[in-house]
C-alpha cells in the first residue's frame, strides 16, 4: 500500500496555499539576461524583475554573475537554504517545492 503524505500548509511560515504564481520567466533565463544588461537590473522585463526579487538576487549578484554556471546553482541553493522561506518571494518558493 503507498505511503500518503500531505504537506503542510505553511513552511517556514511561508502558506504554501495562497498566493501561488505561476512564472513564464525561469531563473536560468532571468540570470542570461541580467548579464546580457551589464548587471542592470532596471533594464529587466517586468516578469524578469519578479523573478529578480523573488530570488533575492541582488544579495548575491556580484558573486553568481562571475561564476561558472554549476557553480551559480550552488551559491542560489546556499542562498535559499539559508534564508527563511518567509522571505523568499512566490515563484521562488514555487519552484523549489
Amino acid at each position: 500500500m503507498a505511503e500518503h503524505f500531505q504537506l503542510p500548509n505553511k513552511l517556514g511560515g511561508r502558506s504554501l496555499k495562497l498566493m501561488v504564481i505561476p512564472t513564464i520567466c525561469n531563473l536560468k533565463n532571468m540570470l542570461i539576461k541580467l548579464v546580457q544588461v551589464n548587471e542592470d537590473s532596471s533594464q529587466l522585463r517586468q516578469w524578469e524583475k519578479r523573478s529578480y526579487k523573488a530570488y533575492r538576487i541582488e544579495e548575491i549578484k556580484n558573486e553568481i554573475l562571475y561564476s561558472s554556471e554549476a557553480k551559480r546553482k550552488e551559491i542560489i541553493r546556499k542562498h535559499i537554504l539559508a534564508g527563511r522561506p518567509s522571505e523568499f518571494g512566490a515563484s521562488c518558493l514555487d519552484i523549489t517545492l
